[in-house]
């Protein structure tokens, strides 16, 4: 889920929209590909780079027009998934 919001990302920093600016998507593409590949070699501390999203997730309905959606929302409810999993991950990890 991380590396699929990091290509969608990437593609928005490559075809920038006016809603959007390029190096924000740069930046995200990075983090959440590096955070993707991260949890793929399972290291320990990616689990908690997966709540990166949060940020984001709060922050959207603020610096985003809702009214005006268009199909880059799609990351949202996949972010939305992969905070839901990292956070089942690290409750797992605690209790056992």
């Amino acid at each position: 889920m991380f590396l699929l919001t990091g290509i969608l990302h990437f593609y928005l920093a490559i075809n920038p929209t006016p809603e959007t600016g390029s190096i924000a998507g740069l930046i995200g593409g990075i983090v959440y590909s590096a955070t993707g590949v991260l949890l793929l070699m399972k290291v320990g501390f990616a689990r908690w780079l997966g709540l990166i999203p949060i940020i984001a997730i709060v922050m959207a309905p603020f610096m985003l027009d809702l009214t005006n959606l268009d199909w880059t929302m799609v990351w949202f409810p996949i972010e939305l998934v992969a905070v839901i999993c990292c956070i089942i991950l690290l409750v797992k990890k605690s209790k056992g």
